[in-house]
This record gives structure tokens, C-alpha cells and sequence, in this order.
């Protein structure tokens, strides 16, 4: 379990990766476009740890999932837009607590990943 304030510069790499994909050259831009100051988002691209409304954001924003910025998710492809569900759902845990952010993010860790093409609903 890494530490609050330890630096993970495989998350700065992909977060890198994800701007090149989506044609933002300019940290002063996309630093606008979520609010934060450029010096935050530099930070970001170093690794350093961001909040987790900040992460849903930025994941948003660069049409990447989730599970692939944070975690590097072998199976989550940084390449491929977000669905609709999965719009949805970062809107949703972007606009709670971070109490309720942590209480979720458990909540659908437990829960069993569904196989390629299975649809549970």
C-alpha cells in the first residue's frame, strides 16, 4: 500500500499518455479547464497523490477510465472512450463527499468483475 505522500510515476506517465492522446500540449489549459492551479497539475504529471474528485475529473476529461489512470488496469484501455454508463457514474461520484467517494469505491471493489461481453443489466 503506497503512502499519502509518496510519488507514483507510472500514474504521472499515464497521465501523460492520456494528454498526448487527446491532443492537450498545454498544462496551463487543461489546469484551467478542472480548476486547479498549473503548479497542481505539474505535481500530477510527477506523480504526486490528487484528491479523488480530482481523479474522476481528470479521467473525464481525458476520456480515460478510471481503473487505468490511478491503477494502470491492464485491462482497462487508456485509448478507448468512456461510455455513457461510465460518464454517468464518475458525474455522480464527483459530486459527493469523499466519505461517500471511499464508501462507493469499497462498495464496487467487492464487487465480482463481469467477463467481455456480459452485461448485467
Amino acid at each position: 500500500m503506497r503512502r499519502k505522500n509518496e510519488v507514483n510515476v507510472e500514474r504521472g506517465r499515464r497521465i501523460r499518455q492520456a494528454l498526448a492522446m487527446c491532443g492537450h500540449s498545454k498544462v496551463t489549459g487543461i489546469a484551467a479547464e478542472l480548476g486547479i492551479s498549473p503548479a497542481a497539475f505539474s505535481k500530477w504529471l510527477q506523480g504526486h497523490a490528487m484528491g479523488v474528485d480530482h481523479a474522476c475529473e481528470l479521467a473525464h476529461t481525458l476520456g480515460v477510465s478510471l481503473d487505468w489512470l490511478l491503477a494502470g488496469d491492464p485491462q482497462a484501455e487508456a485509448s478507448r472512450p468512456l461510455s455513457k454508463l461510465e460518464r454517468n457514474l464518475l458525474d455522480l461520484l464527483q459530486h459527493r463527499s469523499p466519505e461517500i467517494t471511499v464508501l462507493m469505491t469499497k462498495i464496487a471493489s467487492a464487487i465480482p468483475k463481469q467477463g467481455k461481453g456480459k452485461n448485467p443489466l
